[in-house]
Protein backbone atom coordinates (compact mmCIF):
# COMPACT_ATOMS: atom_id res chain seq x y z
CA UNK A 1 0.00 0.00 0.00
CA UNK A 2 2.99 2.35 1.30
CA UNK A 3 4.26 1.44 -2.29
CA UNK A 4 1.76 2.38 -4.37
CA UNK A 5 0.84 5.86 -2.52
CA UNK A 6 4.10 6.97 -3.76
CA UNK A 7 3.49 5.84 -7.16
CA UNK A 8 0.53 7.74 -6.76
CA UNK A 9 2.02 10.96 -5.81
CA UNK A 10 4.62 10.71 -8.21
CA UNK A 11 2.08 10.64 -11.14
CA UNK A 12 0.23 13.28 -9.36
CA UNK A 13 3.02 15.65 -9.03
CA UNK A 14 3.83 15.25 -12.99
CA UNK A 15 0.38 16.48 -13.98
CA UNK A 16 0.85 19.20 -11.28
CA UNK A 17 3.33 20.36 -13.28
CA UNK A 18 2.54 19.70 -16.65
CA UNK A 19 0.52 22.76 -17.06
CA UNK A 20 3.81 24.81 -16.59
CA UNK A 21 5.81 23.09 -18.99
CA UNK A 22 3.95 25.27 -22.05
CA UNK A 23 6.47 27.78 -21.58
CA UNK A 24 9.97 26.17 -20.79
CA UNK A 25 11.42 29.79 -20.66
CA UNK A 26 9.75 31.44 -17.81
CA UNK A 27 10.97 30.49 -13.97
CA UNK A 28 7.47 28.32 -13.44
CA UNK A 29 8.20 25.99 -16.10
CA UNK A 30 12.30 25.58 -15.77
CA UNK A 31 10.75 24.45 -12.14
CA UNK A 32 8.45 22.37 -13.98
CA UNK A 33 11.03 20.26 -16.38
CA UNK A 34 13.46 20.37 -13.47
CA UNK A 35 10.57 18.74 -10.97
CA UNK A 36 9.78 16.02 -13.85
CA UNK A 37 13.01 15.38 -13.78
CA UNK A 38 13.60 14.66 -10.40
CA UNK A 39 10.16 12.91 -10.33
CA UNK A 40 11.18 10.27 -13.01
CA UNK A 41 14.49 9.99 -11.24
CA UNK A 42 13.04 9.05 -7.87
CA UNK A 43 10.55 6.94 -9.80
CA UNK A 44 13.20 4.42 -11.61
CA UNK A 45 14.83 4.41 -8.16
CA UNK A 46 11.94 2.89 -6.56
CA UNK A 47 11.06 0.75 -9.40
CA UNK A 48 14.87 -1.00 -9.01
CA UNK A 49 14.14 -2.31 -5.63
CA UNK A 50 10.75 -3.56 -6.81
CA UNK A 51 10.64 -7.80 -8.54
CA UNK A 52 7.30 -7.22 -9.87
CA UNK A 53 8.53 -3.50 -11.39
CA UNK A 54 11.30 -4.70 -13.04
CA UNK A 55 10.34 -4.56 -16.18
CA UNK A 56 8.44 -1.21 -16.29
CA UNK A 57 11.90 0.11 -14.76
CA UNK A 58 13.16 -1.56 -18.02
CA UNK A 59 10.26 0.79 -20.07
CA UNK A 60 11.40 3.83 -18.11
CA UNK A 61 14.90 3.08 -19.33
CA UNK A 62 13.65 3.13 -22.54
CA UNK A 63 12.26 6.09 -22.67
CA UNK A 64 15.35 7.43 -21.75
CA UNK A 65 17.26 6.15 -24.98
CA UNK A 66 14.55 6.64 -27.33
CA UNK A 67 14.85 10.58 -26.19
CA UNK A 68 18.63 10.57 -26.53
CA UNK A 69 19.13 10.57 -23.04
CA UNK A 70 22.01 7.96 -23.66
CA UNK A 71 24.07 9.56 -19.84
CA UNK A 72 20.64 9.29 -18.12
CA UNK A 73 19.77 5.78 -19.80
CA UNK A 74 23.34 4.17 -18.60
CA UNK A 75 22.85 5.57 -14.77
CA UNK A 76 19.37 4.39 -14.42
CA UNK A 77 20.64 1.23 -15.86
CA UNK A 78 23.55 0.90 -13.68
CA UNK A 79 21.38 1.63 -10.71
CA UNK A 80 19.05 -1.61 -11.96
CA UNK A 81 21.98 -4.18 -12.61
CA UNK A 82 23.26 -2.97 -8.60
CA UNK A 83 19.85 -5.33 -7.64
CA UNK A 84 19.49 -7.65 -10.63
CA UNK A 85 22.79 -8.94 -11.17
CA UNK A 86 21.79 -11.71 -13.40
CA UNK A 87 20.03 -10.08 -16.03
CA UNK A 88 22.32 -10.63 -18.98
CA UNK A 89 19.83 -8.63 -21.71
CA UNK A 90 20.62 -5.73 -19.25
CA UNK A 91 23.89 -6.35 -19.33
CA UNK A 92 24.09 -6.94 -23.34
CA UNK A 93 21.88 -3.37 -23.36
CA UNK A 94 24.37 -1.53 -21.27
CA UNK A 95 27.25 -2.64 -23.09
CA UNK A 96 25.16 -1.32 -26.21
CA UNK A 97 24.57 1.89 -24.75
CA UNK A 98 28.61 2.60 -23.49
CA UNK A 99 29.51 1.74 -27.25
CA UNK A 100 27.38 4.38 -28.25
CA UNK A 101 29.45 6.63 -26.22
CA UNK A 102 32.66 5.06 -27.00
CA UNK A 103 33.29 4.17 -23.94
CA UNK A 104 34.84 0.85 -24.82
CA UNK A 105 36.56 -0.34 -21.33
CA UNK A 106 33.48 0.04 -19.69
CA UNK A 107 31.73 -1.73 -22.69
CA UNK A 108 34.06 -4.27 -21.87
CA UNK A 109 33.48 -5.23 -18.82
CA UNK A 110 29.75 -5.73 -19.40
CA UNK A 111 30.65 -8.33 -21.43
CA UNK A 112 33.07 -9.81 -19.04
CA UNK A 113 29.45 -10.31 -16.67
CA UNK A 114 27.73 -11.46 -19.29
CA UNK A 115 31.35 -14.33 -19.86
CA UNK A 116 30.50 -14.95 -16.01
CA UNK A 117 27.07 -15.45 -16.48
CA UNK A 118 27.26 -17.43 -19.66
CA UNK A 119 30.78 -18.71 -20.11
CA UNK A 120 29.89 -20.59 -23.10
CA UNK A 121 27.76 -18.70 -25.29
CA UNK A 122 30.29 -18.17 -28.74
CA UNK A 123 28.44 -14.83 -28.83
CA UNK A 124 29.72 -13.46 -25.75
CA UNK A 125 32.59 -14.47 -26.56
CA UNK A 126 32.81 -12.51 -30.34
CA UNK A 127 31.38 -9.04 -28.79
CA UNK A 128 34.43 -9.41 -26.22
CA UNK A 129 36.65 -10.04 -28.79
CA UNK A 130 35.88 -6.89 -31.23
CA UNK A 131 35.82 -4.66 -28.25
CA UNK A 132 39.43 -5.65 -27.55
CA UNK A 133 40.54 -5.16 -30.94
CA UNK A 134 38.48 -1.83 -31.48
CA UNK A 135 40.87 -0.99 -27.73
CA UNK A 136 43.88 -1.66 -29.36
CA UNK A 137 44.44 -5.19 -27.61
CA UNK A 138 45.43 -7.21 -30.78
CA UNK A 139 47.00 -10.51 -28.60
CA UNK A 140 44.28 -10.58 -26.55
CA UNK A 141 41.20 -10.17 -29.32
CA UNK A 142 42.91 -12.99 -30.48
CA UNK A 143 42.61 -15.32 -27.72
CA UNK A 144 38.92 -14.50 -27.96
CA UNK A 145 38.54 -15.14 -31.07
CA UNK A 146 40.25 -18.28 -30.96
CA UNK A 147 37.60 -19.08 -28.17
CA UNK A 148 35.38 -18.28 -30.27
CA UNK A 149 36.17 -21.25 -32.99
CA UNK A 150 36.47 -23.49 -29.79
CA UNK A 151 33.16 -23.03 -29.41
CA UNK A 152 31.64 -22.63 -32.86
CA UNK A 153 33.87 -24.09 -35.26
CA UNK A 154 34.23 -22.95 -38.57
CA UNK A 155 32.32 -19.51 -37.63
CA UNK A 156 33.19 -17.21 -40.21
CA UNK A 157 33.51 -14.01 -38.15
CA UNK A 158 35.78 -16.00 -35.63
CA UNK A 159 38.06 -17.10 -38.07
CA UNK A 160 38.12 -13.68 -39.43
CA UNK A 161 38.95 -12.12 -36.44
CA UNK A 162 42.15 -14.86 -36.27
CA UNK A 163 43.23 -13.53 -39.96
CA UNK A 164 42.88 -9.80 -39.13
CA UNK A 165 44.85 -10.47 -35.38
CA UNK A 166 47.81 -12.23 -36.82
CA UNK A 167 47.99 -10.25 -40.11
CA UNK A 168 48.41 -7.41 -37.28
CA UNK A 169 50.63 -9.27 -35.06
CA UNK A 170 52.63 -10.44 -37.71
CA UNK A 171 53.55 -6.96 -38.64
CA UNK A 172 54.91 -5.55 -35.16
CA UNK A 173 56.45 -9.16 -33.54
CA UNK A 174 59.75 -10.15 -34.44
CA UNK A 175 59.94 -13.20 -31.85
CA UNK A 176 59.41 -17.12 -32.19
CA UNK A 177 55.98 -16.56 -31.82
CA UNK A 178 55.82 -15.94 -35.36
CA UNK A 179 55.71 -19.26 -36.59
CA UNK A 180 52.97 -20.10 -34.63
CA UNK A 181 51.20 -16.75 -35.81
CA UNK A 182 51.80 -17.32 -39.65
CA UNK A 183 50.82 -20.83 -38.77
CA UNK A 184 47.71 -19.84 -37.63
CA UNK A 185 47.06 -16.78 -39.79
CA UNK A 186 47.24 -19.30 -42.97
CA UNK A 187 45.33 -22.17 -41.14
CA UNK A 188 42.42 -19.49 -40.94
CA UNK A 189 43.02 -18.32 -44.49
CA UNK A 190 42.39 -21.94 -45.60
CA UNK A 191 39.42 -22.42 -43.24
CA UNK A 192 37.55 -19.41 -44.76
CA UNK A 193 38.06 -20.31 -48.42
CA UNK A 194 36.84 -23.60 -47.54
CA UNK A 195 33.65 -22.39 -45.95
CA UNK A 196 33.04 -20.76 -49.16
CA UNK A 197 33.62 -23.30 -50.98
CA UNK A 198 31.29 -25.37 -48.71
CA UNK A 199 28.57 -23.10 -49.26
CA UNK A 200 28.88 -22.81 -53.15
CA UNK A 201 30.78 -19.68 -53.45
CA UNK A 202 31.70 -18.93 -56.86
CA UNK A 203 35.48 -19.52 -58.42
CA UNK A 204 35.37 -15.47 -58.40
CA UNK A 205 34.41 -14.62 -55.27
CA UNK A 206 37.13 -17.06 -53.47
CA UNK A 207 39.89 -15.69 -55.44
CA UNK A 208 38.29 -12.28 -54.45
CA UNK A 209 38.22 -13.19 -50.61
CA UNK A 210 42.00 -15.35 -51.11
CA UNK A 211 43.01 -11.78 -52.46
CA UNK A 212 41.49 -9.46 -49.57
CA UNK A 213 42.83 -12.61 -46.94
CA UNK A 214 46.61 -12.38 -48.49
CA UNK A 215 46.52 -8.12 -48.04
CA UNK A 216 45.44 -8.20 -44.70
Amino acid sequence: MRRMWWVGMSCASVSYVRSDLKDTNSFAGRRALWTMSSSLSSFISLLMVHTPLQSAAKRQIAILKANGEIPDAISALVRYLDTSYNDPESWLELCSLYLLQRMYQQAAFCVEELLLLQGSNHVWHLKYAEILYTMGEVALALKEYCRVIELCEDHLRGMYGVQLCTSQLLKSTSTSSTVDLSDLNALATERILAVYGARGASDELKRVARRYLESA
